[in-house]
């Protein structure tokens, strides 16, 4: 029976398969991170974090048959800058560095907010442009969370829980999925 060791507490798991390979995903008993396992024949085996889904946001990347005019506007606003710092934020909260996490996370939303208004300015002033602005009415609320998540995470003696970067992290991808199907 082949076992592996958990990525982060370093836990022995024993795999309960007679078949190799094998591939499939676990959760640690001990700290419940996710892993994907690939055991080969004899005595080789790769364990590899599992890390947060984008899936989301690139089905509205790929959504390019609805009309030229508003695929084009979608795709100005979600860049590949934007792409790149939500799979940043998703690398630092598989890893566990959660006020990284949470930065790479405000920074993807700063950089759609610089592209709805098409101006060059910090994520609060940006928020109040937002607040003022009537087709993000709805969602005043949640960027008043941002600007609190914000002002907590861009001090020097503020460490981000796991909680705190998942939330961010979730609520960042639902909030750009919002914008941008509000705007567009």
């Amino acid at each position: 029976m082949p076992e592996i060791r958990c990525v982060e507490c370093g836990r022995r798991i024993f795999i309960y398969t007679f078949a190799t390979p094998y591939e499939g995903e676990l959760s640690c008993p001990e700290c419940k991170t996710k892993m994907r396992v690939y055991v080969t024949t004899g005595k080789g085996s790769r364990v590899e974090r599992v890390l947060p889904s984008l899936d989301e946001l690139y089905q509205i990347v790929e959504q390019r048959s609805i009309s030229a005019e508003r695929t084009t506007q979608r795709l100005v606003l979600l860049d590949e800058i934007i792409i790149q710092s939500l799979n940043e934020a998703a690398i630092c909260l598989g890893y566990g560095a959660y006020t990284a996490c949470e930065i790479m996370s405000l920074r993807a939303l700063e950089r759609l907010l610089r592209n709805v208004y098409n101006v060059e300015a910090n994520l609060g002033q940006l928020i109040d442009m937002a607040r003022q602005d009537q087709r993000l009415r709805n969602l005043v609320g949640t960027l008043d969370y941002f600007r609190q998540v914000r002002n907590k995470v861009a001090h020097p003696d503020k460490i981000s829980s796991k909680l705190d970067a998942e939330s961010t992290f979730l609520m960042t991808k639902r909030l750009i999925l919002e914008i941008i199907q509000v705007i567009s």
